[in-house]
């Protein structure tokens, strides 16, 4: 009896964990069509809602912090990046999501650090290096700044390095 009380509570506890997770994912895809329709105060409230059903996931605390940065709530923002860390060490997409607030904040080593992390498992990461080099002019007080922190295009070339010329500043700024 015993034996059969607890497969029972077992089976019960199982099916309502698929359920939430079933149910995680319909709110997260509501939140993405409403994120591509750039109504992102409904994204807000669907991604919020999967993350009452699933609050481990890693992939919808990234696209709540992405909905708050395109809100300009860098706070909200900031911490969903770093739930989105803490449950996913290695996710590039946060680091970078994380490092731009910061850059954008003025916090320029902190930023830079954000890009290092980064540029340590993938150096040739197009917006690492980009993050690295925004933030370093930004650190040396340079009178020409580089462009927004927000990505404009994939297919910008920059190379790691602590000096740059006016002429690639212009050459990486989008």
């Amino acid at each position: 009896m015993r034996h059969a009380t607890a497969l029972l509570l077992s089976a019960t506890l199982s099916s309502a964990c698929a359920g939430s997770v079933e149910q995680a994912r319909r709110y997260a895809a509501r939140g993405d069509q409403h994120f591509a329709a750039d109504r992102f105060d409904a994204a807000v409230i669907e991604y919020r809602n999967a993350l009452k059903q699933q609050p481990k996931s890693a992939d919808t605390h990234l696209k709540l912090a992405d909905t708050y940065t395109a809100l300009d709530k860098a706070e909200e923002a900031y911490r969903e990046y770093a739930s989105a860390i803490e449950l996913r060490p290695g996710n590039t997409r946060s680091y970078l999501g994380m490092g731009r607030l910061l850059l954008d904040a003025g916090m320029y080593n902190e930023a830079r650090l954000r890009a290092e992390l980064i540029l340590d498992r993938e150096p040739r990461n197009v917006d690492a290096l980009l993050l690295y080099g925004r933030a370093l002019n930004r650190q040396a007080g340079s009178p020409t700044p580089l462009a927004p922190s927000t990505p404009r295009s994939p297919s910008i070339r920059a190379r790691r390095c602590t000096t740059v010329s006016a002429r690639q500043r212009q050459d990486w700024a989008i």
